[in-house]
């Protein structure tokens, strides 16, 4: 009996180390190929520039992980610790995404009506209505764009739009608030193509408080200045 216990930590100190070099293993591999191609490549230029420095501080940072865990091969459970550290860098951004999409679903409000949206281009120009929805940031006065609900209208058109569940919980519920922003779009020629173009700023922009959106209906009318 005495034997079993014994037995027991050595596969559990098999399986630490087998780990342990398995991701050794793993980030040698992605520090030489990462090496490999900024070594062969020139740095880019202007907002690419950021982009390239990011991936070399990351670089850096996994070569400095490697080389703690090489001098801790000894010791191979504090060395799987040191290797958990990229892992867990990895994961907080899915883990925020899950986070944020459980205070999305819940709870339900199921007495809330599905919002029937009502967009009314009164002008005669193309048009985009954008609306914003902004969740609570951790600073007492503080907002983050979350996501935003896209519309697309002709002159003189008018659009009649049933929202779901999700997005009239999103715009009723869950935002701290909502930004409408309404934008003119024009089309344009270029060395003989045609393209649509994005008039900046906006015609209009305004912010609205969530509880207009629960009563079944909201309407947004466009008009000429």
């Amino acid at each position: 009996m005495a034997d079993v216990p014994i037995f027991a930590y050595s596969t559990v100190a098999s399986m630490i180390a087998n780990i342990y070099y398995i991701l050794l293993a793993i980030y040698g591999i992605a520090l030489v190929a990462s090496l490999s191609y900024y070594l062969s490549r020139k740095a880019p230029t202007g907002d690419a520039s950021v982009g390239w420095a990011l991936g070399v501080f990351y670089m850096a940072g996994l070569a400095g992980v490697l080389v703690v865990a090489l001098f801790l091969r000894k010791k191979p459970g504090i060395g799987l610790i040191v290797l958990s550290f990229p892992l867990v860098f990895l994961m907080l951004p899915r883990l925020r995404y899950y986070r944020t999409e459980w205070y999305t679903r819940f709870p339900t409000f199921a007495d809330t009506p599905s919002l029937q949206l009502l967009i009314q281009n009164n002008t005669k120009s193309a048009v985009r209505v954008k609306l914003e929805c902004w969740f609570p940031a951790s600073k007492a006065h503080g907002a983050v764009l979350y996501n935003h609900l896209d519309y697309f209208l002709e002159p003189l058109e008018q659009k009649c739009v049933q929202l779901d569940a999700r997005q009239t919980r999103l715009l009723a519920h869950k935002s701290k608030y909502v930004s409408i922003l309404i934008y003119e779009q024009v089309m344009e020629e270029y060395e003989g193509h045609r393209y649509l173009k994005e008039i900046q700023p906006c015609m209009e922009y305004y912010d609205e408080k969530i509880e207009e959106f629960r009563s079944g209906s909201y309407k947004i009318e466009i008009n000429s200045k």
